[in-house]
């Protein structure tokens, strides 16, 4: 994923807050390798937004008191909408803590093209926040999951096995329906990233994701980031083929033989 390095700057702090606070300023040069000029300055707009949370400690008998800096759980709330296989869209209203104030599922009505499912989803949605206790102004971001190949820079689903294609621009539609800036990713990418901030991966850079479910996927983290390769596709490791033969099972991909054909729901 390619994102600026003031962007960067901002995630590796952010991290480094989340995982070791309390935390004071001048600990921070260490634990992510930037300046102590680069860390004040990010610092100060985290704070600002309102991302982060800084406290003072006036125990100290001597000097100014030590601020300590932790992810603020009363500040951004980002809803997260994911397909669960079920025919519901599963809606979430989480903090950057990773704490759930709310969360609903709501059935989605059967729908052939991505289009279609864009409305369903904008329904879902709107539902969703009208019916939730969470201030709306304190919504920064929805983020939705997908089983599908998507563009996450372009705001764009490139293929669902189970969706006729067509060009719309995905999360520009439904940020224009909701006024909320949306980000779409591939599901399992969105496992890694949720295991890489609040689970199993906290502290791992570089690390490898596989999931069996309906279908056999991995995703991939390197250097701290999501790994998606240069088109959106990342290892497909349920697509590798084990068989060759005529008879081959059939695959929702389109070919035969690939493993998540024989070793999946």
């Amino acid at each position: 994923m390619m994102i600026s390095e003031q962007a960067r700057n901002r995630l590796t702090i952010l991290k480094a807050i989340s995982r070791h606070a309390p935390v004071a300023r001048t600990q921070l040069p260490q634990q992510t390798g930037l300046s102590a000029g680069t860390v004040s300055s990010v610092t100060n707009d985290l704070v600002a937004r309102g991302w982060v949370r800084e406290t003072r400690d006036s125990s100290f008998s001597r000097g100014r008191p030590r601020a300590y800096l932790s992810v603020n759980p009363d500040g951004a709330v980002v809803v997260s909408a994911v397909m669960n296989g079920q025919g519901a869209l599963a809606v979430a209203f989480v903090d950057l803590s990773g704490r759930v104030h709310y969360d609903e599922d709501h059935p989605l009505q059967s729908c052939r093209s991505i289009a279609e499912l864009t409305q369903e989803i904008i329904r879902a949605l709107r539902e969703a926040i009208a019916r939730s206790p969470v201030d709306p102004a304190r919504i920064d971001r929805i983020g939705i999951a997908l089983p599908a190949l998507v563009s996450t820079r372009h705001g764009r689903i490139l293929f669902m096995a189970t969706m006729q294609p067509d060009s719309l621009p995905f999360t520009a539609t439904i940020s224009d329906a909701l006024g909320i800036a949306v980000t779409v990713e591939n599901a399992l990418a969105v496992m890694a990233r949720a295991e890489h901030w609040f689970g199993r991966a906290k502290g791992l850079d570089t690390f490898t994701l596989v999931n069996v479910s309906y279908a056999i996927g991995v995703s991939e983290y390197a250097n701290g980031m999501p790994s998606s390769g240069a088109n959106g596709i990342a290892s497909e490791l349920g697509h590798t083929k084990i068989a060759w033969d005529e008879e081959a099972l059939p695959c929702y991909c389109g070919a035969r033989g690939c493993a998540t054909a024989y070793a999946s729901m």
